[in-house]
């Protein structure tokens, strides 16, 4: 998250780019700066805790 505040609003979070790198194409999207969530533990988990699955953000 310090890496995006310090890039001032030009930065962009992505994940696997499904819907920005087709905006990036169409240059409707230019972002100067992109931070790679995806390898952040516990966003692509699935777990069972006390008998309620848990399923990560990605």
């Amino acid at each position: 998250m310090s890496k995006l505040k310090a890039s001032a609003g030009a930065g962009k979070l992505i994940a696997g780019g499904h819907s920005l790198v087709p905006l990036m194409k169409l240059r409707l999207s230019e972002p100067t700066v992109l931070i790679d969530i995806a390898r952040i533990p516990g966003l692509t988990e699935i777990g069972d805790l006390d008998g309620v699955i848990e399923i990560g953000a990605l």
